[in-house]
Formats: structure tokens, sequence, C-alpha cells
């Protein structure tokens, strides 16, 4: 055969596989937003089932963060990933209510593969403080000390 006809071949396989993967679509109405009743609600009643996902950069999130939040920026969000497999609900949230970060990381988390539900908290830290609950990071007014409020 010839080179060309080996391409061909090749390329029509090519073709047949990728055709074959499956790829997660995800659009803006995928993602519930929830309010800070919600959140509080699901890290108090349902705390070891519900995963809260800083996705702000390790800085910030050293600085201040939600109790009870781990941080998994989104450029470090893939399939695998134990934290997130072993959740059922996973909250994500950013810095303010501008903050397309943590819709993005939402959107992401569904297109990899994890089967929790996944939820957007939009206002983030800025809503938590100005909600006067308490945060923990070496910034932070509590000084590192959980506090609740509101």
């Amino acid at each position: 055969m010839t080179t060309r006809c080996l391409m061909l071949m090749n390329l029509m396989a090519i073709s047949t596989l990728t055709g074959c993967l499956t790829t997660v679509k995800t659009t803006d109405e995928d993602i519930r937003v929830i309010d800070i009743t919600e959140v509080v609600e699901r890290m108090n009643v349902e705390k070891k089932d519900t995963l809260l996902v800083d996705v702000r950069i390790p800085r910030k999130f050293q600085e201040s963060h939600i109790p009870g939040a781990v941080n998994i920026p989104v450029r470090e969000i893939y399939p695998g990933d134990e934290r997130l497999d072993r959740a059922d609900t996973i909250i994500t949230y950013g810095d303010d209510w501008h903050d397309p970060l943590s819709r993005a990381a939402a959107k992401t988390i569904i297109r990899s593969g994890y089967s929790a539900e996944v939820l957007e908290f939009k206002g983030g830290i800025e809503l938590w403080k100005d909600d006067g609950r308490g945060l923990m990071g070496a910034g932070s007014d509590t000084g590192g000390r959980p506090e609740t409020g509101g």
C-alpha cells in the first residue's frame, strides 16, 4: 500500500475512535446556585457527604477561607481526585459575586465525570464575611479560629 493509503486508513481509525469518546457538555444552567443558608445547612447536617471547595489560588486560601473548606484551584481539578470522589455533594466558591472561578470549577468537576451533585455558592468569601461569619486562615479576623455567626 502506498503511504497515502496508510495515512488515510489511520485518519479514519482515529476519527472512528474519537467519535466513540463521550464528553460531558455543561452550560450555566447545569449548575445550581445556592445561598449562604443552604451552604451552612449542608455543612452542618450533611457534613460528611458534602465537600466545600475553595477554588482560589493557595495563597488566598491560606490567608482566609470558610471553615471546613478544602483548596482545589480550578487548574488542579482532574478525574480521580479522591477528595472529589468521596463526596455526594460538592459546593464550589471563590472570592465574590463577580468571580468566574467557582462556576468554571463546577463545570470542570462535572466534565471530569464525578457523580456528585455540584453546586455553586455565588458570593463566596465576600458574602460569607458580609454575613458576619467567621473565617479560618492566617489573615482572617478570627485569628485562624473558626467562628459561627449570623
